[in-house]
Parts: C-alpha cells; structure tokens; sequence
C-alpha cells in the first residue's frame, strides 16, 4: 500500500496561492466575465478582495450559512431562521 501524506492542518480549508478555494472560484468567476463580456479589468480584484474583507468580518461558515438566514434555503429537520419559538 502506497504512503499518503496527511496534511498537518486538517481544520484550514483548501488554498491556491493565498486565496481559499472560494476566493479563487470568485477570482476565475470574474475572469470569465472579463474575457466573455469585456468587464472593467479591475473587477478582477475588486470583487475577490471586497468579498474577503465581508467574510472576515463574520465567524468561520457565516457565509456558509447566509442562504439559510436569508430564508432562501432550508436545513432538512431545522425549523426556520425567523422562528422565535420552537416547540419538539
């Protein structure tokens, strides 16, 4: 059987560079509408850098979680965010 290296930071989320994987989906994101539709090129760097400050501002999974408090997505079993109240 082959030897596999364990990573030493289980916990930390995967990077490319100094970006994590989100940050980097953001920053390939705003490539594409740069060569596709002939957006300014600074969108490159603003959108990615905007987004990371927003998502350093919170805890680890706020964003995450955003859909769920935004009421646009729903955890199978979880009442809703709005709710004041739960009763089993």
């Amino acid at each position: 059987m082959a030897e596999q290296k364990i990573p030493q930071y289980l916990h930390k989320p995967s990077q490319t560079l100094w970006w994590e994987s989100d940050e980097f989906a953001l920053i390939l994101l705003s490539l594409t509408l740069l060569l596709v539709f002939g957006i300014k090129f600074i969108f490159l760097f603003v959108f990615p850098y905007t987004y990371s400050k927003i998502k350093n501002k919170y805890n680890r999974g706020f964003v995450g979680h955003l859909p769920y408090m935004l009421g646009l997505k729903d955890f199978k079993g979880c009442p809703m965010f709005f709710i004041k109240r739960f009763t089993e």
